[in-house]
């Protein structure tokens, strides 16, 4: 069980994360986001595999809506910034991988995670193999003294501790609860909803204009996530 705990976290948060960063540097973030978008639909092919349980019809439409409504807001919302061919074809290949290292990682962490009767011991082991996979990432990369200076610098750990305790440690926790109260591609579908919750965010925090087509998207999602619920 630990094993496969340590493996979700080197497989969805370090290599998947890692991949997505580098599509991101190569493609923009519109286009990563995008393609890290579909990892619900990975997950919905490894359940039509036989890899977990089987989901109603209605959850399935569900969970289309949702992907269908992110990507509606995503692409609306950003810019890409690729332009190179060879850069464009390994930021697509790189934001594939993440959206399927996600979609292995959730599918993995399913048993474990009803098995463990806590979510912050399931996220303590999942962090802990991501970090390990960090490191082997940042030296393989010829990066680790940027990532030993980001440690080392008071200044930067500072500004790091919001962003790791909200959106990693938090976000990581939350996550195992939805794994494990429910379906993997139902936890999957809720958990790229990012984009849509950005939405409002930017609205009042950043004073950004919301667009009629935008809402339009997170409209679409909203009606996934109650199908998803209804199902």
């Amino acid at each position: 069980m630990v094993g496969l705990l340590i493996a979700s976290g080197l497989i969805g948060l370090a290599f998947g994360d890692y991949c997505l960063l580098a599509a991101i540097d190569r493609v923009g973030v519109r286009q990563a986001t995008l393609l890290h978008a579909t990892a619900p639909l990975w997950l919905l092919f490894l359940n039509l595999a036989g890899a977990g349980q089987p989901l109603r019809g209605v959850q399935v439409t569900g969970i289309l809506l949702v992907v269908i409504g992110v990507m509606d807001v995503t692409r609306r919302r950003t810019r890409s910034a690729g332009t190179d061919s060879r850069r464009v074809r390994g930021g697509i290949i790189l934001g594939l991988l993440a959206a399927v290292a996600q979609a292995v990682a959730i599918q993995i962490s399913k048993g474990p995670t009803v098995a463990c009767e806590s979510a912050a011991v399931v996220s303590a082991v999942r962090l802990t193999g991501a970090i390990v996979g960090l490191i082997v990432v940042a030296a393989g990369t010829r990066q680790i003294g940027a990532f030993m200076g980001l440690l080392t610098d008071r200044r930067d750990r500072r500004r790091a501790l919001g962003p790791v305790f909200f959106g990693t440690f938090l976000g990581v926790l939350c996550m195992t609860v939805a794994i494990d109260a429910s379906h993997e591609a139902v936890a999957g579908a809720l958990l790229s909803l990012t984009p849509v919750f950005a939405v409002p965010i930017s609205r009042l925090v950043l004073g950004e204009p919301m667009r009629w087509q935008t809402l339009i998207g997170t409209c679409v999602a909203a009606g996934g996530v109650a199908m998803i619920s209804l199902g």
